[in-house]
């Protein structure tokens, strides 16, 4: 569906040299106000409500990535990621106006929209929008419905964190782009001493089990993991370990964690909170001189990113040539093990 939206829009000719900026989408079964949309000469609240926000905004820019011969750019998700950080600094969290975001994204159109989930007939109703802000313009319309499988549920009745940190986090995503069915990291849990791969959009994980993940670089990287849930105030990165040197990672080579950086260690154990949990990676071209956790501090021998640290460490990235750096995370649910 999202494939087919990306090509309807990307041949519009109003787009031709143009920016688009895909911002958050609105569920209408409720939530309070966050964004303010200008659709149709109206103002629409548009809030981050369920991690269904993060997952069709995803999909859409990884389709228009994807999308040959279209004429125009895409804001860097990585612009979205240092406004939330703005909102956080300047104490601004509760209002949004889309006349300064589109000026410091430097945004001639927005593209998105709204959804409604009915749970007893297993559907969802999506529509997005194309926007031309400087007069309200509505370029582009479409209402699909959606059929609901269990994967889609369980990410429709998860709440979005309203952690500055975690949004800005959930923004971090590179030029970079894989194609729609690649991925540079992959999840597996450890049954009877095999590695048995987990490949569905919200995998569920029992607390106890034992769990790990592949990652297969599309460059010789030097490569930074990390750990979250939406409730944390801080980010715990799995690698590199303060304590050991950092290693480089061949192109198309695939690694095993934990057990490429400690072969006594196979698995990690699924641990409490319950709830939706990410693992997300970024690469680095070896070439590149530059370390992530150059600005944080050690904790235990694991490097943590706080809300302190947020601008700095995005300053950081922002300064990596985007064709030199590459970015992918898994999400998974844990629940009570019984």
């Amino acid at each position: 569906m999202c494939k087919e939206i990306a090509h309807e829009i990307s041949i519009k000719k109003e787009l031709s040299g143009k920016r688009v900026a895909i911002l958050n989408f609105k569920d209408l079964a409720g939530g309070s106000s966050y964004f303010d949309v200008y659709i149709v000469s109206k103002l629409t609240s548009c809030f981050f409500n369920t991690s269904f926000d993060v997952y069709i905004v995803s999909k859409l820019t990884s389709c228009f990535f994807n999308t040959r011969n279209k004429e125009f750019s895409l804001v860097n998700r990585m612009d979205i990621a240092r406004l939330i950080d703005e909102l956080e600094v300047y104490g601004e969290q509760e209002s949004f106006d889309l006349d300064k975001w589109v000026k410091n994204l430097r945004a001639d159109f927005v593209l998105t929209g709204d959804y409604r989930w009915f749970a007893l007939d297993k559907k969802l109703l999506l529509t997005i929008r194309l926007i031309r802000p400087e007069d309200g313009a509505l370029i582009f319309s479409r209402t699909k419905e959606i059929k609901v499988d269990s994967d889609l549920e369980r990410i429709l009745s998860t709440p979005y964190s309203r952690n500055r940190l975690i949004e800005a986090i959930e923004n971090v995503s590179s030029f970079n782009t894989k194609t729609v069915n690649q991925k540079w990291i992959s999840l597996y849990v450890l049954s009877e001493g095999k590695r048995i791969p987990i490949d569905k959009e919200a995998p569920v994980i029992k607390v106890g089990d034992k769990i790990g993940f592949s990652i297969t670089p599309p460059m010789d990287s030097k490569i930074y993991v990390f750990n979250y849930t939406p409730l944390q105030k801080e980010v715990i990165f799995l690698y590199p370990i303060s304590v050991l040197k950092p290693m480089v990672f061949e192109k198309n080579k695939t690694y095993f964690f934990p057990e490429c950086i400690d072969p006594d260690a196979i698995t990690y154990t699924v641990e409490p909170p319950i709830g939706r949990a990410c693992i997300k990676v970024i690469g680095i071209s070896k070439d590149i001189d530059i370390d992530l956790t150059s600005s944080l501090m050690a904790k235990d021998g694991y490097f943590i990113l706080t809300q302190k640290e947020l601008r700095s460490f995005l300053k950081i990235l922002n300064t990596i040539p985007p064709a030199s750096w590459w970015e992918d995370s898994i999400n998974f649910w844990v629940v009570d093990h019984k």
